[in-house]
């Protein structure tokens, strides 16, 4: 019996399991080290700067939030923090209050200091009511885009207070739902099509 009818005979006896997964095993340590690399090594070609000013960056979720960073846009300093919110002034108050909604919430071209959420809590204050408020404006933001933002993170605040003013994203007539596409985001198969668009 020949060598090459040896080794044949020999494959065999192996279960098809096993010789199925030594076959994709170098191929799938081959697939994600060239992944690693290419995100290591080149620009997130989904991030993008928006009509904000900010760089607006995919989302699993919400769909987009403002990337977490410091920025400088339209002469106004603007610092993201991890969950995607817009830092402004905090004093440490007994009482916390969030307000959500769009670019009109987030204020376009303001420093910090003047923003609605640091504007109210200052008004506020000055009528007895010990209270910040936190910036969860995102411009584009929609009703249904705070409302998935208040799940993740809002509601760990422990707010006392909530302002929602998604002014413009709820008025203008979209060719799109965001419920809808948020809900097929939500989706088992949503988040592996999340999970393939960020390869």
């Amino acid at each position: 019996m020949g060598r090459a009818r040896r080794t044949r005979r020999r494959i065999a006896r192996i279960p098809l399991y096993r010789r199925v997964i030594y076959a994709a095993l170098p191929l799938l340590t081959l697939l994600a080290g060239a992944d690693g690399y290419a995100r290591h090594k080149t620009v997130d070609l989904l991030s993008f700067e928006g009509q904000a000013g900010m760089v607006m960056a995919p989302h699993r979720t919400r769909l987009w939030w403002a990337e977490p960073g410091s920025y400088t846009r339209f002469g106004a300093p603007v610092e993201i923090d991890a969950d995607g919110l817009r830092v402004t002034p905090q004093t440490g108050a007994e009482l916390t209050g969030i307000t959500l909604g769009d670019s009109s919430i987030f204020g376009h071209g303001l420093p910090p200091e003047q923003t609605l959420d640091s504007s109210l809590g200052a008004a506020l204050r000055d009528r007895g009511v010990d209270i910040d408020l936190r910036c969860g404006g995102v411009p584009g933001y929609s009703t249904e885009h705070a409302r998935v933002l208040m799940a993740e993170v809002g509601w760990d605040l422990r707010p006392d207070l909530v302002v929602i003013g998604a002014l413009w994203s709820d008025a203008r007539v979209e060719h799109w739902v965001d419920r809808e596409w948020m809900q097929a985001r939500a989706s088992a198969g949503g988040a592996l099509l999340w999970w393939l668009s960020r390869s």
